[in-house]
């Protein structure tokens, strides 16, 4: 409770949110295996399993929940911020890269951090594999997240991009 006012803290609840709340979990003791640094690592965790849960997942939209933070409020949660609220909100761009590049993008980010790489440059490092490059990247995400609410039948790179408040 906040001032007397009983705050929700769950958006999805019985088996769909168990549903969820394992996706996510589970892909946190894989992370486990790979090892984060400590200073940006929650964001790249909370990111990854964050995606596993719309991955594993597509049609129970607990995920939806940091997209709207995300898109009211930008300036809140900015992409360097080492914090682990903004990688919930930004499991929105995991998907995005997963969507262009394939799960083996996901992987190969861990793969480097593994090797003791922080978390933004290995993103960039297995972007390079692909040809590109985070900054690259980043530049097409906020072109994608433009195509949401009512401008969301467009988005070849969110499927409930209608659903997602316009950014």
């Amino acid at each position: 409770t906040v001032d007397n006012k009983l705050i929700q803290t769950y958006k999805v609840f019985g088996y769909d949110g168990a549903k969820v709340t394992i996706a996510h979990e589970f892909h946190h003791a894989i992370q486990m295996l790979y090892g984060f640094d400590d200073y940006t690592g929650s964001v790249l965790a909370e990111m990854s399993s964050v995606m596993m849960e719309m991955l594993l997942y597509p049609e129970i939209y607990d995920y939806m929940q940091y997209v709207r933070s995300l898109f009211k409020n930008p300036s809140k949660y900015p992409f360097c911020n080492p914090n682990a609220d903004v990688g919930y909100r930004y499991g929105i761009f995991a998907y995005f890269i997963q969507k262009r590049f394939g799960i083996e993008a996901i992987r190969k980010i861990w793969e480097i951090t593994a090797t003791g790489v922080p978390s933004y440059r290995a993103i960039n490092t297995a972007l390079e594999y692909y040809n590109s490059s985070l900054n690259k990247e980043w530049k097409e995400f906020i072109k994608a997240i433009y195509y949401t609410g009512s401008r969301g039948n467009q988005n070849q790179y969110f499927e409930s991009a209608e659903l997602m408040p316009e950014f």
